[in-house]
């Protein structure tokens, strides 16, 4: 490869710049086809935005070492997401209003795919609330949703031990993807917080 001449080709990065720009042109298409903001819902269109929104967690903690995406794409990639995983919310909900036998076209993904999303909110407790309360209590209930809902909790309390317990459990690479993203700030609350006790401050 005519890439390897001089150094190590810089193969993550181009993988990431191909399937971004391609993921973004698969939106658009179903933009133009009426599924991401019209009355269509389709499985099919479901799956893709799926495998997108996996795929963008994945990519996402891959390129995290390079100071250059950081730098120019991390905010991009996560602007994707959010509205990659808001279509597919979109799209489950217009199954349940529109289908005739909305079983027929719901996703066995949607408490997968709701985890990511509450996961990625965690820092916006209003959103994730409200969130929460629109999900059906089948799909509350779903071992990957209160998964991530204890991984809120842990979250929200500060309690680093919790956290660090739910990510040694958690067996969902994607999920683990985005766990890992949160665990220097996480750890950093963890140790600023044994540093105020050792020193006798007790305000937060």
């Amino acid at each position: 490869d005519s890439r390897c001449k001089g150094g190590r080709p810089r193969l993550n990065d181009d993988v990431y710049q191909f399937f971004w720009d391609r993921n973004r042109m698969v939106r658009k298409d179903l933009t133009l086809q009426n599924y991401v903001k019209g009355q269509k819902t389709s499985q099919v269109a479901m799956r893709i935005l799926e495998r997108s929104v996996r795929c963008l967690i994945y990519l996402a903690h891959v390129m995290s070492v390079d100071a250059d995406y950081r730098k120019v794409h991390s905010k991009q990639n996560i602007e994707q997401l959010v509205e990659s995983l808001t279509t597919c919310e979109a799209l489950y909900d217009n199954a349940r209003k529109t289908a005739s036998d909305p079983t027929s076209l719901m996703s066995i993904y949607e408490p997968e795919i709701c985890a990511y999303y509450l996961v990625l909110t965690a820092n916006e407790p209003m959103q994730c609330m409200g969130f929460l309360r629109r999900l059906e209590t089948k799909v509350l209930m779903a071992p990957q949703m209160v998964f991530a809902q204890k991984i809120l909790s842990a979250l929200r309390d500060g309690d680093y031990i919790a956290f660090s317990k739910l990510f040694r459990r958690c067996n969902n690479l994607v999920m683990r993807c985005m766990l890992a993203a949160r665990l220097p700030r996480v750890r950093f609350r963890a140790l600023r917080n044994l540093a105020r006790h050792s020193l006798g401050i007790t305000t937060a």
